[in-house]
């Protein structure tokens, strides 16, 4: 264990608050992932995200309990919102806490222009021109000092190293704990992500390093887009290696892999392709893995909503299996979802398994 002999005094600092704030560490989102959007998942979970001015929303779910049944279980949910869109009012019949609607809502973003340096407690932001550029947290119950460094390339998320450094209470010459003062041994990485963007900041390499116990796990994402930005082609490439193998306490930047050290994995390679209407929208997604497992999705579009077709190919105690499943989507005037259907396909028949009905009325 490496320590650097760092003295940190443990007390209260005062500073520029943003407790009324959220404050989020910068993100991308990867264009492998788009499907996801499609299933709209954060609507149908948290009515904040519906797009107008929702006043109030009753949710039903059914769920089928097997294929040769036709008992199903209901769940119901009540939300009401203000005109600012937040949620002052929630029920259902599944267990809950009276005080569970403020989960939903969101505190504001912290927005700077400036270079700013925000104490929380055990937590500290450094901003560089409105940029997050420093996140610190200090959790003195475990010892943990973590840091995490962003960087920017044209505005854009460049490189996120999440540093870790463990640390302990200083002792006097007695050897009695002063809780005052503790020590804290050299930073090593514990994350590592990295992006490279094309001449129209499109994402065209991801590499991301993550340090867990005694093994390193990577992967390294490969993007190809038409010429009109979509994406049609992707790669990813998976490893895992023992944690000996690198030096944790240098900049991944340093790190070599060697072949010798890399373990066994079942996800060694994916690769996965999309296709697109003459609107620009997804109509296809093709998803195969090193093991032979594929997954085909492909979209239907009607006027007031979409189908979502799926066939997967996935091992099962050493035998590749079939399954197709369709999800169907309807939408109201402003795109939100108020009707989503999902089928297991049985003997070329659509069987329903779950139903959710959204009853949204506006301002």
């Amino acid at each position: 264990m490496r320590f650097s002999k760092i003295i940190l005094i443990v007390l209260c600092f005062s500073g520029l608050r943003a407790t009324a704030q959220n404050i989020k560490n910068p993100t991308v989102h990867l264009p492998h992932l788009q499907f996801d959007t499609l299933y709209n998942q954060q609507k149908i979970e948290n009515p904040i995200y519906l797009n107008g001015n929702v006043a109030s929303v009753n949710k039903t779910c059914i769920q089928h309990i097997s294929l040769n049944s036709d008992f199903a279980y209901n769940e119901n949910y009540n939300y009401k919102l203000d005109k600012n869109k937040q949620v002052i009012s929630y029920s259902s019949d599944v267990d809950y806490f009276e005080d569970e609607s403020i989960t939903f809502n969101e505190k504001p973003d912290f927005k700077t222009t400036k270079d700013t340096i925000i104490q929380k407690g055990n937590e500290k932001y450094v901003f560089k021109s409105g940029l997050l550029t420093l996140k610190e947290v200090k959790d003195y119950q475990i010892g943990n000092l973590d840091s995490i460094v962003f960087s920017y390339s044209k505005g854009k998320l460049k490189s996120e190293t999440h540093y870790v450094s463990q640390g302990m209470y200083e002792m006097d010459e007695n050897g009695d704990i002063d809780e005052n003062v503790m020590l804290y041994e050299a930073y090593n990485v514990r994350y590592y992500s990295v992006l490279n963007y094309n001449k129209n900041g499109l994402i065209v390499n991801c590499k991301n390093y993550e340090v867990i116990q005694d093994f390193i796990t990577t992967n390294e994402i490969i993007y190809n887009y038409n010429n009109n930005g979509n994406l049609i082609k992707y790669s990813i490439l998976n490893a895992v290696y023992d944690v000996n193998s690198v030096d944790i306490y240098t900049h991944p930047k340093e790190w070599v892999f060697k072949k010798e050290f890399e373990f066994e994995s079942d996800l060694k390679k994916v690769n996965g392709t999309y296709t697109y209407d003459n609107l620009g929208r997804i109509v296809s997604h093709h998803y195969k893995t090193s093991k032979q497992e594929s997954d085909v999705y492909k979209v239907e579009y009607s006027k007031n909503g979409y189908i979502i077709k799926v066939s997967s190919d996935y091992l099962n105690r050493s035998k590749i299996l079939h399954q197709d499943l369709e999800y169907e989507f309807t939408l109201d005037h402003l795109k939100n979802p108020i009707q989503i259907d999902s089928y297991i396909i049985k003997d070329k028949k659509r069987v329903i398994d779950k139903s959710t009905v959204l009853e949204i009325t506006y301002y």
